[in-house]
């Protein structure tokens, strides 16, 4: 089942740019059970559909903010 979680970068470092989106949705998707990322710069929302029982939100948190973005949870469905 696809769980979705929507994060909002809430932290000093925004994404600005194009090439942001694509560092965040290339560090993501290659976390097992990650299966959909998309970032808006222009929104600062990243919004993440992922198989829950192979990766915890904890887990996508800290991977965000290992590349710069600390984000706060907007909403999780699933």
């Amino acid at each position: 089942m696809l769980d979705k979680i929507e994060f909002v970068v809430t932290g000093d470092s925004k994404m600005h740019c194009g090439g942001c989106e694509g560092r965040v949705d290339f560090a993501l998707r290659r976390m097992h059970g990650v299966q959909t990322v998309a970032a808006n710069s222009k929104t600062q929302r990243i919004v993440v559909g992922f198989n829950q029982a192979r990766i915890s939100l904890e887990q996508l948190r800290t991977r965000l903010a290992e590349i710069g973005f600390e984000v706060e949870e907007v909403s999780v469905q699933g």
